[in-house]
């Protein structure tokens, strides 16, 4: 009570564009998308009684804005609630459960707004639709499904898997509307990677599919695994796109003979349960370079990203003593395992 709402003020930065809407919503674009603040509710609580109080959102400068509101009893609180509006919210799944027996995970959205999410199915009654594989192969398989923008439809839908567990947790897109879905197989009959022989272990995969959905590539990406540890083999967990369609994933492998040598910064295994790993990868020819990045710890690389200038960045967690780099924030690990970041 007592205080003045003209002087609420707010503004938004590093924003393409904010605009009142004709219902009285404020929505705010930006690169990345745009959300939207419903028209406020605003209210007050008196003597156990709530009264609304008409309001809404005022331009007071570029991208800033406050609120208009009509007359209330100065004397009590006034609330004033802009909410964030949900748009769409779906389920997507099968009768055998996409949780604990399977994932959703990834997710990415194109220039036109379509959606795109990987995961993992047991369901053999998964939502299919346009499909490249649409049939459940067996324990688990990946799934990739393409939204339209207003989350009412499904543009395509598939399985993609062989007869053991195959599993993906993140997804990449192109300009083109390629998707590039990073993961692990135990299938020796993997979609796209020929005949495989593993030995109990899994392998990394890269799957590509083009813009209708079909797979257009596969690459299966490691060597043996030690068998010892409780990740025996080799696992892509992140992945990233270049303006070239060049394509970078990150993961973990507890091979010693992972790739033939590539010249890479690391090439020899770091040895104790698993080493990171950086691959990348031309999709027509294929892999380009790759590098170990662990010590004598289990180290995980789990997500990539890339700079305009090509950078490659990635994180994850590491039990083992890194090379810190230049100036590095924190040169010791805190505990028996920490986070790490690397350029």
């Amino acid at each position: 009570p007592g205080a003045d709402p003209n002087d609420i003020r707010f503004k938004y930065t590093d924003v393409s564009k904010t605009r009142i809407d004709k219902e009285g919503n404020l929505v705010v674009e930006t690169k990345f998308g745009k959300f939207i603040h419903k028209r406020p509710i605003s209210y007050q609580v008196i003597e156990g009684e709530k009264a609304a109080v008409q309001s809404t959102f005022k331009k007071t400068g570029k991208n800033a804005y406050g609120f208009e509101v009509e007359a209330y009893n100065r004397d009590y609180e006034l609330i004033i609630d802009p909410m964030v509006a949900i748009t769409y919210s779906t389920y997507l799944g099968g009768s055998a459960g996409e949780n604990h027996k399977g994932d959703g995970s990834g997710i990415a959205v194109d220039c036109e707004g379509y959606i795109y999410v990987s995961g993992y199915t047991k369901s053999t009654d998964f939502p299919v639709k346009n499909c490249y594989q649409c049939n459940f192969a067996g324990f688990d398989d990946m799934f990739i499904t393409k939204f339209t923008p207003d989350g009412q439809d499904l543009v395509y839908s598939t399985y993609l898997g062989g007869d053991n567990l195959d599993r993906c947790y993140e997804i990449a897109i192109d300009a083109n509307c390629y998707v590039y879905v990073p993961g692990c197989t135990y299938s020796e009959n993997f979609p796209g990677c020929g005949s495989l022989s593993l030995n109990g272990n899994r392998i990394a995969v890269l799957a590509v599919l083009d813009a209708n959905g079909w797979l257009y590539r596969s690459w299966c990406v490691g060597g043996a695994g030690n068998g010892d540890s409780d990740r025996a083999g080799d696992w892509a967990y992140g992945v990233a796109v270049n303006n070239l369609n060049d394509v970078y994933i990150v993961g973990f492998t507890d091979s010693p003979y992972f790739l033939p040598p590539s010249g890479g910064y690391q090439t020899i295994y770091g040895g104790g349960v698993s080493d990171a790993f950086v691959c990348r990868i031309d999709c027509d020819t294929g892999i380009i370079g790759w590098t170990y990045l662990g010590g004598t710890g289990k180290d995980v690389g789990y997500a990539i990203d890339l700079d305009s200038s090509g950078n490659v960045y990635i994180t994850g967690y590491t039990g083992s003593t890194l090379s810190n780099g230049c100036a590095p924030y924190q040169t010791t690990r805190a505990g028996d395992l920490d986070a790490f970041v690397a350029k």
